[in-house]
Order: structure tokens, then sequence, then C-alpha cells
């Protein structure tokens, strides 16, 4: 037991900055008298690794403050024939730093980031609840009630990077961030949870998650503001009325994160078989193939079409870029080659709301019998 503290036994600090304000790790320090003769006690513990020990702080009762004793920043002070021992325990952000998100099975699956920051919390081994006070929403597609990290999704392609050619995971503390930053909102443990603020919320609701899993377990009202009235103060102050500079509105829009907005799915597609010809759909190309060897029409047009979809149009200057992989099977090249005299074509056509018929968009060669990528942006 623990009888003699220092003048500040406890003392809490976050880790963070202007160009990095987006997580903020915490470090909790402990400072006590060792008395003569009990210096043993404490031996273990100098003598751990990191991540030996849990600090689990309370205060009235209830969880305050979760993380791994550090003995790299221990210290001993002789203060005559007692000792000055000071701990330090940190929350796990900063090893967060060094950690890959966990491999994903399928890189073209989506996940909520949510379960996202969620995956990547749970790699500092303190599972907490997570409260988030964001209250942004989507106004076309969720409800003024409902979270924005809870029901928005991201591809999972998201968690990897190419460097020097090589696949590799992103850091889960580069990760967190980045996903935070698209909302303005930082990352912090207090009051026994992980909490994500908006940095520009004052009264608002906060929402309340398990460590996993995305059923929200509770929305009530929450205020920043601080009624310092009954503070000891001297009421002084300055009152100058200032116009602003700049004016700002802010909106914040969908955003073409490079996914797919077609199915891969091959019932997803309508394709032919007409005069000889017919198309194999595969998951990254498309083969045009002869069903005999027969010499066919050089007028036959075999072709593939998309089920209808729907695309919400933002601005004047959105559009959809459409791109797919080909691959002309030998025999079609060898007939191309000894009957035809012409290189066959590729064409996109579009069908809108607006148009009666198919419009043709673009136009391409077909020749080659590897696999070739064609692009095209159709405005929208």
């Amino acid at each position: 037991q623990i009888t003699k503290y220092s003048l500040y036994p406890l003392t809490f600090s976050y880790n963070g900055s202007e160009e990095d304000d987006y997580v903020a790790g915490s470090e909790c320090r402990f400072q006590f008298y060792c008395l003569s003769g009990k210096s043993a006690t404490y031996n273990e513990i100098f003598e751990s690794n990191y991540k030996d020990y849990q600090v689990v702080i309370y205060k009235n009762s209830e969880l305050y403050w979760q993380g791994w004793l550090n003995p790299e920043n221990l210290s001993k002070n002789f203060i005559g024939e007692n000792y000055f021992i000071s701990l330090s325990a940190n929350d796990g952000i900063a090893d967060l730093k060094e950690i890959e998100y966990p491999a994903v099975a399928d890189t073209s699956a989506r996940m909520s980031i949510l379960e996202v920051i969620q995956n990547c919390l749970m790699q500092t081994g303190i599972n907490l609840n997570i409260e988030i006070q964001l209250n942004t929403y989507e106004n076309a597609l969720m409800t003024s009630t409902e979270q924005a990290l809870e029901k928005a999704t991201i591809l999972l392609s998201r968690v990897t990077e190419v460097k020097d050619n090589i696949l590799s995971y992103k850091k889960c503390y580069d990760l967190i961030k980045e996903l935070l930053k698209e909302f303005e909102c930082r990352l912090i443990q207090a009051e026994g949870k992980w909490i994500i603020t908006n940095k520009h919320e004052l009264n608002s609701y906060k929402h309340v998650y398990l460590y996993s899993g995305t059923t929200r377990q509770s929305r009530t009202s929450i205020t920043n503001i601080k009624n310092i009235s009954d503070n000891k103060f001297f009421n002084r102050g300055d009152l100058s009325k200032i116009p602003p500079v700049k004016q700002a509105a802010l909106i914040y829009q969908n955003k073409n994160l490079g996914e797919s907005l077609l199915s891969y799915s091959s019932d997803f597609w309508t394709k032919s078989t007409e005069n000889g010809f017919y198309v194999n759909y595969y998951s990254n190309y498309l083969e045009f193939s002869l069903v005999g060897s027969q010499i066919v029409s050089s007028t036959i047009s075999p072709y593939i079409y998309s089920d209808a979809f729907y695309v919400e149009n933002i601005s004047d200057d959105d559009f959809l870029r459409v791109s797919f992989n080909y691959a002309l099977d030998e025999d079609v090249q060898s007939l191309i080659e000894e009957y035809y005299y012409n290189i066959p074509k590729f064409r996109l056509l579009v069908k809108t709301p607006y148009d009666a018929d198919f419009v043709a968009k673009a136009t391409w060669d077909a020749d080659s019998t590897e696999i070739q990528e064609l692009s095209c942006d159709v405005p929208i």
C-alpha cells in the first residue's frame, strides 16, 4: 500500500501538434515515495518489459484512464533513505505508428469508417467504448440523427499503399489520422473512453459505441461550454468589435474515391451470342471469342451491356470514368488477319433517361490478344 505521495502524484499529458492534431496519445505519470526498507517491493516493476503491466485508474469508482506501464520511462530519486519513484504509462496510441493495419481477405470489399478505426484501436490492446461527437450527415442518404462514421463506408483498398512497387498495409496511426481529417475530428482517450470529437461542435450530440461493432448504444446531448461564473477570477475584460475580413461556407460533398459503380457479378451483364461470336466476362477483362471456326460476316457486332444503375449528379463538372480490359481470342485474331481488311472496333454506348436510344461516346481499335485497358470520361 502506497501512503506517501508527491505534491502532484498523478498527472496526465496529451501529445499532439497543430500539424498532427487529429490523433493525440496520452501519458499518465504517478509519483510517490518508497519508504526505507521497501525498495525491493518495486524491483519487479523496474525489471519488467513494456506491456507486462497494465495501469487502470478509477475516479469515484468509475474507469477514468487505462494504459500500459513503460519501464523505460521509470525513475528513482534518492532522498536520504527513501526513494522518490516516478512511474510512466501510455495508452498505446504512439505504438500505432509502427503497427500495420490487419490484413484483409478482399480489398475490393467495403467497410464502415467506424469499423476501420475500431480495428486500428484494438491494436493498442486497450478495448474501450468509443464516444463520437460528430453530427455531420449526408442530406440525401442519411437522417440528422444518424452518425457519419458509422454509415459512411470505404473500399478496403484504402488501407493499403504501394511503395517502391511493393504493396503493404498502412500504419494504423496514419490511417486513423487520414480518416478523421476528412471530418475535422480528433481522437483522444479520456474518462475511460476513446473520444472522437469534431473541433467545431459546441452544443450537439454524442454517439456511444462498443469497442467492436457498429450498433449504436446511445445518443445524448452534450455541451463543451463551461460556466466559469462560480470560479475565482477577477471580472475584467476588453470588448472590441472587428468585422470579419473573410467569410466562408463549407459544404462537405461526396467525393469520387475511385470505387466502381458497377457490379462485378456476371448476372449484372447481358451479352450476345449471335453470328458465331460470343463474349466471356471475367473478373478483370472481357474476352471476345468464336463459337466455332466458321467464317462470319464482318458487319456483326457482339456486345455486352450492364443493367441500369443510379448516379447522383452534384455539379456541372461531374463525369463517369468508364474503363475496362479486353483481349481477343487467338482464333479471332487469326480470322481477322486472314479475311478482314479493317481492324475491329470497340464502341462505348451510353443511354441516359434523356436519350431515346444508346449514344456512342467513344471508339477504340481492338487488335490485341494481350490484355489491354481502355478508358473514357463520360459527362453526366
